[in-house]
This record gives structure tokens, C-alpha cells and sequence, in this order.
């Protein structure tokens, strides 16, 4: 509309067309001003502040609670309160499953220390044997046999002392 009318080369006309101009122009610019500061005061502030969170959740820092969200929008509200509760979930979770690993680990032990102990109650019953065997067959049987639960001992000890050993 502004350039299909006739031009006018006065000054008061120029001014009514820089008026013109000027006004939805400066409408237009206000209006996506207070669009934009809206969205981050509204929008984007929150999801960037729960991103932050979730990062920190993702590497396994679950006691940051996003408590500042409490002042957001009602929906980044709820949605801060369900990374809560997951958060929440998450670190439950990791301390039944360490008490399980270290319950698992103590029962390992514990059946590392009967077999050495069966181990060795063998080896002496077999040494009290060949001690009364009458003759020489006997005894070279009985220490095959020592010798060999003697190397089942130290394979036994040597999957025991590495830690590292995946059960």
C-alpha cells in the first residue's frame, strides 16, 4: 500500500511515509521481542535447567533434585517431579543391586573357603591312609591320588586369589 501510492517529494509527506513505515515496523519488532523474551523466560530457561538435570541423572548423579523447578510452569512442574521420582527409583535401585553384588561376593567366599577346607580334609584323610597301606601298589595309588587333589588345591587357590574372575 505505502508503494503504490504516489510519491511526493515534500518533507511533510516523507515524514508521514517514515511514519508509516516506522510504526508496523516497531509493532512488528516489539512483538517478536516479548515473543522471544516469553519463550525463554517460559520455555527455555525450564528446559535447559531439567537437560542439566537429566545430564547429571544420565551420569549417575542422583541427588541433584531439581527443586528450582518448583517455580516453573506447570507443566515442567510435573515433569521435574517425574525426574524426581525417577531419580529417586534410580538410586533405590543401585543400593538393592550393591547389597545383592556384596551378599553374591560374601557367598563366593564362602564357598571358596568349604572347598578348601573339603580339599584339604581329603588330602589328610588320604596321608592317614597311605600311613596303614600294606604294601607298595597301595600307596603309590594313594599318592596319585594326593598329588592329584593336591593340583585341583592350587587350582582351586589361584581362581580364588584372582578377584577379577567374572562368576
Amino acid at each position: 500500500v505505502v508503494t503504490g501510492q504516489p510519491v511526493k517529494t515534500t518533507l511533510a509527506d516523507s515524514k508521514n511515509l517514515w511514519i508509516a513505515i516506522g510504526i508496523p515496523l516497531a509493532i512488528w519488532l516489539l512483538a517478536i521481542a516479548t515473543m522471544w523474551i516469553g519463550l525463554e523466560r517460559l520455555v527455555l530457561r525450564w528446559l535447559f535447567y531439567l537437560r542439566r538435570v537429566g545430564a547429571g541423572y544420565a551420569r549417575g548423579h542422583y541427588f541433584a533434585m531439581p527443586r528450582y523447578a518448583e517455580r516453573a510452569p506447570a507443566e515442567f512442574a510435573e515433569l521435574a517431579r517425574t525426574l524426581s521420582q525417577m531419580a529417586l527409583t534410580a538410586r533405590a535401585r543401585q543400593r538393592d543391586l550393591r547389597a545383592a553384588l556384596e551378599q553374591k561376593n560374601m557367598l563366593v567366599r564362602e564357598i571358596h573357603h568349604r572347598v578348601k577346607n573339603n580339599l584339604q580334609i581329603i588330602q589328610s584323610l588320604l596321608n592317614l591312609q597311605s600311613r596303614s597301606a600294606g604294601d607298595s601298589n597301595q600307596y603309590t595309588a594313594l599318592a596319585t591320588a594326593k598329588g592329584r587333589i593336591n593340583a585341583l588345591a592350587l587350582v582351586h587357590q589361584s581362581l580364588y586369589e584372582d578377584e577379577d574372575l567374572q562368576y
